[in-house]
């Protein structure tokens, strides 16, 4: 199953970039959003709107990634696992 996620259906695939005090800033005001959150590796995130108004008004530097990619979920290399393409 191969679920999509983009800015068209309110979804933005996000990196926190800058310093650390940043990323652990935006770290932390993701997790306490209320919002579904999906962490990727390397500080970037697929998120919805509200937690992206939350971060723009904590002044949380970030930035939309752009290119696509496939995220095994489970974090493995099985065939057979669910895939989220980005």
């Amino acid at each position: 199953m191969v679920i999509l996620y983009n800015m068209i259906s309110g979804m933005f695939h996000i990196k926190l970039n800058s310093s650390e005090e940043n990323k652990d800033s935006g770290f932390f005001a993701l997790m306490t959003s209320g919002a579904s959150i999906i962490c990727l590796e390397d500080e970037e995130y697929v998120v919805p709107k509200e937690a992206v108004d939350r971060l723009n008004k904590k002044k949380i530097i970030y930035e939309l990634v752009t290119d696509k990619k496939v995220v095994d979920i489970k974090g493995e290399s099985d065939q057979n696992a669910a895939e989220v393409k980005i």
